[in-house]
């Protein structure tokens, strides 16, 4: 079994902590709060990705959103 480093385990503890704290499914934003967010995500040295590796961001294209609200042919 590997042993964590002392490194490893305050980033396990960060991760955790930021992922308690963080803003949860349903939870309503006005449109300042949000911009707050993307501006602060912007910051970071990895944006793109949580502590946990799980994405933050999703892109789609003109068309793949189109599809998904069904909205082809247009």
């Amino acid at each position: 079994m590997h042993q964590l480093s002392a490194a490893e385990i305050r980033h396990e503890c960060l991760a955790m902590t930021a992922c308690k704290a963080a803003i949860k499914a349903g939870f309503e934003l006005n449109f300042r709060q949000m911009e707050i967010i993307l501006d602060e995500l912007n910051k970071t040295a990895m944006p793109y990705t949580c502590p946990h590796g799980r994405p933050t961001i999703l892109k789609f294209s003109s068309d793949e959103l189109a599809k998904m609200f069904k909205r082809t042919g247009f």
